[in-house]
């Protein structure tokens, strides 16, 4: 019974999404702070979605560069954090000017 209890927790997990905690999303707080242009991380969350891992992150930059250039920076952030880490399957970022 215990078996069968644990491979169906295990099946679930893989199905439901799971928030990672701070200590195993360091390593993509520190990839994002990487790329020339972020001035600040405001906000990341990951979370896993089957095997892989899907990211959330709000960065600050410079308030005076264009809109183009911005979009540049959020692009460059996401290449780089799925580019370092293979588990990561897709990344959305969020631009802000940095105050």
């Amino acid at each position: 019974m215990w078996m069968g209890f644990k491979i169906g927790r295990d099946a679930v997990s893989v199905t439901l999404e799971t928030v990672l905690d701070e200590g195993r999303t360091k390593k993509f707080e520190m990839t994002t702070m990487k790329v020339s242009g972020v001035e600040r991380l405001d906000m990341l969350n990951a979370r896993t979605h089957g095997s892989y891992v899907i990211i959330d992150v709000k960065i600050s930059v410079d308030p005076n560069i264009t809109v183009d250039e911005g979009h540049s920076i959020a692009a460059r952030v996401k290449e780089k954090l799925m580019e370092d880490h293979h588990e990561v399957q897709d990344v959305y970022v969020h631009v802000n000017p940095y105050h």
